[in-house]
Formats: C-alpha cells, structure tokens, sequence
C-alpha cells in the first residue's frame, strides 16, 4: 500500500519526519492486526520538503 501526505510542503526534514508520525499513527489501526514496515521519503523541492 502506499499513502499520500497532502498536507506538505514543510520547512525542514524534523517537520517531515514529524507528519510521518503522524501519519502512521493515524494509519495503523486502519490496518489488519498484522506485523508492518513503514518506509518514507523526505525529499526537498523548490517549495520546501515533502513527505
């Protein structure tokens, strides 16, 4: 599966990380009782860092 930040651009790669917290907070128990990996991206643009 693979989810999609709407919220961003943020300031820094801290704010990013922060919102992939979030993120996974809010997803995990939309998700079957199973063990998962999460995997992220920060990466910089011309607007800021994005998740």
């Amino acid at each position: 599966m693979q989810f999609t930040d709407r919220r961003g651009p943020y300031e820094n790669q801290e704010q990013c990380f922060a919102r992939v917290e979030e993120m996974v907070r809010d997803i995990t128990p939309t998700l079957p009782p199973v063990p998962s990996q999460f995997y992220f991206k920060c990466k910089e643009d011309e607007k800021g860092v994005r998740t």
